[in-house]
């Protein structure tokens, strides 16, 4: 999985990513801290299906609303 936003770049979980997403920077940001619900996070520009990578935004200390919180800036 590779996290793009603008210039910048995070690869996670190795050398050859299978699904990368890009989102304006507070896009990202708030979906990784449990500002923006699946549907949302699913809505960003994903290189593949998303819906294997949604549970992941559910790991640690915050997890995604059951409904929007705002909208997203993209």
């Amino acid at each position: 999985m590779t996290f793009t936003t603008g210039e910048e770049f995070w690869p996670l979980g190795g050398d050859d990513p299978v699904a990368s997403v890009r989102a304006e920077p507070v896009d990202l940001l708030r979906s990784l801290s449990g500002r923006r619900t699946h549907a949302q996070i699913a809505r960003l520009s994903w290189s593949a299906d998303p819906a294997p990578w949604l549970p992941a935004f559910t790991w640690g200390p915050f997890t995604p609303p059951g409904s929007p919180v705002e909208e997203m800036i993209r």
